[in-house]
């Protein structure tokens, strides 16, 4: 019973891993020129969103003879594309937050949130959660695994900060020193670590160098 269920994790993590590509026109964007290209976007099974966890770390499109190219992000400073009315944009920023341990690129792409003195990025990773024990039916049922986003902030071209949840408003009120206004408002707990969006609208609007 315990292998049927562990079969059946790994055949289930295997199948909503699986990717699929779209074709979709974007512009590659460095500190030479902005090319212009047909991007190899992936899908997960039977999702709308890219994954953005393979994006981080490359991106493929199709040169001038039809030819699949890879990108990493040290090789450009910018991806940009349309999904639907919405434009995504990922930045090429040094991966200082510890990020995809296995690659051997100095930088990762980040996909941009909010712009402005103060960037707000999400970054992507892969959350599993293990298979529980039944007493009752004396095996294990499935695990499963997710994908989360974590907020990434940056001042102008600063170093990327990771907020801790466990510390957040510690790590907040040490990293907002220089807008008291905003600190006051995170003591006061009308920020929180879900209004990470409305705490970087602020500080850029009333704190921004």
């Amino acid at each position: 019973m315990k292998k049927v269920a562990l079969l059946f994790t790994i055949i289930l993590t295997c199948f909503t891993s699986t990717l699929f590509a779209r074709k979709i026109e974007g512009q590659i964007i460095s500190s030479a020129d902005t090319q212009n290209v047909v991007f190899n976007i992936p899908f997960r099974f039977l999702s709308k969103v890219p994954n953005f966890e393979r994006l981080q770390i490359r991106v493929r499109y199709y040169d001038a003879s039809g030819k699949l190219v890879t990108l990493k992000p040290d090789d450009a400073e910018e991806i940009r594309f349309m999904l639907g009315r919405e434009q995504i944009r990922m930045l090429s920023r040094p991966n200082t937050i510890g990020a995809n341990i296995f690659s051997n690129q100095k930088n990762i792409f980040l996909r941009l949130k909010i712009d402005g003195p103060l960037k707000m990025f999400h970054y992507y990773y892969t959350q599993t959660s293990p298979g529980m024990y039944s007493g009752a039916t004396g095996g294990m049922s499935a695990g499963s695994s997710y994908s989360v986003e974590n907020s990434i902030l940056q001042k102008n071209n600063g170093e990327l900060k990771r907020p801790r949840g466990l510390f957040f408003r510690k790590d907040m009120c040490e990293y907002f020193s220089d807008c008291p206004q905003l600190i006051e408002r995170i003591e006061a707990k009308d920020f929180r670590r879900s209004d990470m969006e409305a705490i970087v609208r602020f500080y850029n609007l009333n704190c921004a160098r």
